[in-house]
């Protein structure tokens, strides 16, 4: 059984004619329990428990856009703040043999993974209307990255215990570009290409 609430609140304004605002902030909680049939053991799990995590399930999000009169050219810059869940197997404590030589056990206390994006958009008109060029620049840092992690059983070296933890943090970056032209009607070409680079 998994339960998401949110709630959700959203503000736009429109300061001239070239310029919009868009901010907005929300809230979730997660819970779900689980239950292993036939063997009486059940397990549940509730995000954020408590207020000590509160601020951790508040996402805000913030648009700023510029348009220009020809109504196709565009530039936008975005912020927003998402959230990664584990999955039920990833937290549940219960022992699951995948093989002779490995077991799997999850993490009750895995936390969630939170990531902050940026995000630069640019839309060009060229060549009369009849072709566009959408350039991004965008990063994300990402914490408490969920992680595979395998050890040894203390009872019998032999045999790996895996299981997922949180890690320190990831960050990336990268830079898109979309060309499309349509020199005739119903003909339309498409070139696009991403560097990118993570760490």
């Amino acid at each position: 059984t998994d339960l998401i609430n949110a709630a959700y609140f959203n503000w736009s304004h429109k300061p001239t004619d070239h310029w919009s605002l868009m901010a907005g902030m929300r809230f979730e909680a997660t819970w779900f329990k689980t239950e292993l049939v036939g063997k009486g053991l059940t397990y549940s799990y509730i995000y954020p428990d408590g207020t000590e995590n509160l601020g951790r399930a508040l996402f805000p999000s913030l648009y700023l856009v510029r348009r220009w009169d020809d109504g196709v050219r565009e530039l936008q810059f975005n912020f927003s703040r998402k959230i990664q869940r584990p999955n039920h197997w990833q937290i549940m404590p219960f022992i699951m043999i995948s093989d002779a030589r490995n077991v799997r056990i999850g993490n009750p206390t895995l936390a969630p993974e939170m990531s902050n994006l940026a995000e630069v958009n640019h839309l060009l008109p060229f060549w009369k209307g009849k072709g566009t060029w959408l350039t991004s620049v965008f990063g994300r840092y990402t914490t408490d990255v969920i992680t595979n992690y395998a050890t040894p059983l203390p009872s019998d070296t032999t045999i790996l215990l895996n299981t997922f933890i949180n890690g320190s943090y990831s960050a990336s970056g990268g830079w898109e570009n979309i060309f499309k032209l349509e020199p005739v009607q119903g003909l339309q070409f498409t070139l696009s290409g991403t560097t990118q680079y993570t760490n």
